[in-house]
């Protein structure tokens, strides 16, 4: 991404999962015994054109709780499985123009007709040169000890516990949540901006122990920024209902 288009940071994501029915899955890395080189020519040959009926012999898929974390470095071959709902961490700063995804393989689909307002167009085109060359071929083994990511109980109180997961030191950001009946406190620390997400509850008001009167609400799945400046503050559970949120930060404040 750099050398090619210039961009000082590549795309880091995560998968937490929110939301989990009946065969919730994750598609991540590649079988042990699969032949890649084969893979990558049948990504070639198809050119998401022509279906690759036997896709699911190359890559490996994981079943999905609530909770789950997904660590996905650059060069990790992933998708989302379905019947799941998912809440994506990552480096993009936008929502246009800044993503960089390089798609080797859509299962030849129809996409979306402007025109005609149906899924009746052409299927994508795909970034098969990019792709590849940023490919790490990570193997299930490699998946499941290092991108199936760990939470570990970091602070215990008895109004409230916050946990944070495992990473990898190529990972740019770090993943925490924390877990309250009415009220918790957490910090900026002046120098994190941090991205807190409701995922369990109804509404929070999230203020400053400091100055209470500098404060936010949020419903559950939506989520607030909250500048590296502001210090000190508490999130309380507006009809005592048990919260849960994500708090996503990067590691350099």
């Amino acid at each position: 991404v750099k050398d090619h288009f210039n961009e000082p940071l590549g795309r880091y994501e995560t998968y937490y999962i929110v939301e989990a029915y009946e065969d919730a899955n994750t598609w991540m890395g590649f079988k042990e015994d699969c032949d890649l080189e084969e893979f990558e020519q049948k990504c070639y040959e198809s050119n998401n054109m022509v279906p690759i009926e036997n896709w699911k012999d190359y890559i490996a898929n994981w079943k999905s709780n609530v909770g789950d974390l997904y660590l996905i470095p650059p060069g990790t071959a992933h998708g989302h499985g379905g019947n799941q709902m998912v809440l994506e961490m990552d480096t993009s700063p936008s929502i246009a123009g800044t993503e960089y995804s390089f798609f080797q393989y859509d299962f030849a689909r129809k996409s979306w007709d402007d025109d005609k307002k149906t899924m009746t167009g052409k299927p994508l085109k795909m970034h098969l040169e990019h792709a590849f060359d940023n490919e790490h071929w990570r193997r299930e083994a490699y998946v499941a000890s290092k991108l199936r990511a760990r939470a570990e109980i970091t602070k215990w109180t008895k109004e409230y516990w916050l946990d944070q997961f495992s990473s990898l030191p190529e990972m740019p950001f770090d993943v925490k949540r924390i877990y309250f009946d009415e009220r918790a406190e957490y910090s900026s620390f002046g120098k994190f901006l941090q991205i807190v997400t409701l995922t369990v509850g109804h509404h929070v008001t999230i203020r400053s122990k400091s100055n209470p009167e500098l404060k936010t609400n949020i419903e559950r799945l939506q989520c607030v920024a909250i500048p590296a400046g502001f210090g000190d503050y508490e999130i309380l559970s507006d009809d005592g209902s048990f919260c849960t949120c994500v708090i996503f930060h990067m590691k350099k404040g």
